[in-house]
């Protein structure tokens, strides 16, 4: 561990190689701009679950760093993109790209029903400190079948649920929406049910416009 940040990205049975090419560089050199080591994730420790609950491994990954990012790997980060925890993140918060409304995908539980904010987390880019590092704890004390149960969509989500409902349970705070969407700093092409060649166009139109 050579830094105060560590980055981490998902990349189980090689995700969508050619996006890849062009998505990884990006989050490489936002590591090397702000002085952060880069965990890549390429093996699997919740085998029984679907793959991005994989996304939870930095509770255990993570533990050694103040501060923790997680990045999908269908995010182009602009080369310009600055250290969030320096400028606008507080130690005592987490923050994320976007979010919704948590009982329109989950069940509205005690911790939910308790802290009334409904906030649900897109895990595309989740940002944690040393605070907030709950935020990625697996709910041991639930069983497998009442996850399920407790995710209203069809895209059994799990990562996203454990994270939502941590940020109810712990009392979190959080920032939100997140201020870096400002000049495409983030930008996240969006995988599930999108057109691979389509995703690729508009990478290639990100590189050209924003890339140097």
């Amino acid at each position: 561990m050579d830094g105060n940040i560590c980055v981490h990205v998902v990349d189980i049975d090689d995700y969508f190689p050619e996006l890849k090419e062009l998505t990884l560089p990006t989050i490489e050199r936002f590591c090397d701009n702000i002085k952060a080591d880069l965990n890549v994730v390429t093996e699997r420790r919740f085998p029984d679950w679907p793959m991005l609950t994989e996304k939870l491994q930095i509770y255990e990954n993570g533990k050694g760093y103040p501060f923790n990012i997680l990045l999908d790997l269908d995010i182009l980060v602009h080369p310009d993109c600055y250290n969030p925890f320096e400028k606008n993140i507080p130690e005592t918060y987490c923050a994320f790209k976007d979010n919704f409304h948590s009982d329109q995908q989950h069940i509205n539980d005690i911790y939910f029903a308790r802290d009334g904010r409904n906030v649900g987390i897109s895990g595309c880019a989740v940002f944690t400190t040393f605070y907030t590092h709950d935020l990625w704890k697996f709910p041991i004390e639930l069983s497998k079948e009442e996850i399920y149960e407790n995710i209203l969509q069809e895209r059994k989500t799990v990562d996203e649920y454990v994270a939502s409902r941590n940020l109810a349970k712990y009392g979190l705070k959080y920032i939100e929406p997140y201020p870096m969407n400002e000049y495409d700093l983030m930008f996240h092409l969006g995988n599930h049910n999108q057109d691979k060649e389509r995703m690729i166009e508009r990478a290639k139109l990100w590189y050209k416009t924003f890339w140097r």
